[in-house]
């Protein structure tokens, strides 16, 4: 029997984490959170690691520029961050 699968949400946050030999990808425990990093797949499998790395270029490939105008400042005990 074949499943049919359709995608809820098309802005899933996910965090890659990289570096020369290992990897991960964070998931959001729901569609409106962010990353947790319990819900997470780590390895330091060749295949894996481009996997992501290819997912990450995908992503940052339809990114749009960022806009400096959309920071604000944030004041933590008295100091400006």
């Amino acid at each position: 029997m074949l499943a049919h699968i359709q995608p809820t949400s098309d802005k899933i946050q996910v965090c890659i984490i990289a570096n020369e030999t290992q990897a991960m990808i964070v998931f959001p425990t729901t569609a409106k959170a962010g990353p947790d990093m319990g819900s997470a797949f780590c390895s330091n499998d060749p295949e894996f690691h481009e996997w992501c790395i290819d997912y990450f270029d995908f992503k940052w490939d339809k990114a749009r520029t960022f806009d400096s105008k959309k920071l604000i400042e944030v004041q933590l005990d008295s100091q400006v961050i």
